[in-house]
């Protein structure tokens, strides 16, 4: 089964006691809850990882993680905001879906890249998720 290290947020395998990538152990691993562990993430400071958060909050239905990839998209990084970007097309909420309109002009081709594909919408002729 696929988990993530909560250190620094690499893909593992759940059967796994160390983090490939960073050592780190899962053993007394961190208890709270997931969306408390990502907020803690979006502060991450490699942006790699940043960009992994936003990817994971766009896979979660909780509508707290709409603030969270409101938060990335004011990262410095390009590729951080752009997958904010992307996360937020995956929520129905205004506040998202307004986000992803203002993104349109922000100063990266990457994330204005990212906003035309996410109003976009899947591709037609193209199989669902």
């Amino acid at each position: 089964m696929l988990a993530f290290c909560t250190h620094c947020w690499n893909e593992m395998c759940s059967e796994e006691d160390r983090c490939p990538r960073c050592g780190a152990t899962t053993a007394g691993a961190d208890s709270r809850p997931l969306m408390e562990k990502l907020a803690a993430a979006t502060a991450h400071p490699l942006p790699e990882t940043r960009a992994r958060i936003g990817w994971l909050l766009g896979r979660q239905a909780d509508p707290a993680a709409v603030p969270l990839l409101l938060r990335l998209l004011n990262d410095k990084d390009d590729f951080v905001r752009a997958s904010a970007v992307a996360a937020l097309a995956r929520h129905e909420s205004r506040d998202a879906r307004a986000a992803v309109r203002v993104a349109l002009q922000d100063s990266s081709l990457v994330v204005r890249e990212a906003a035309n594909t996410a109003l976009r919408g899947p591709a037609e002729g193209k199989g669902t998720e």
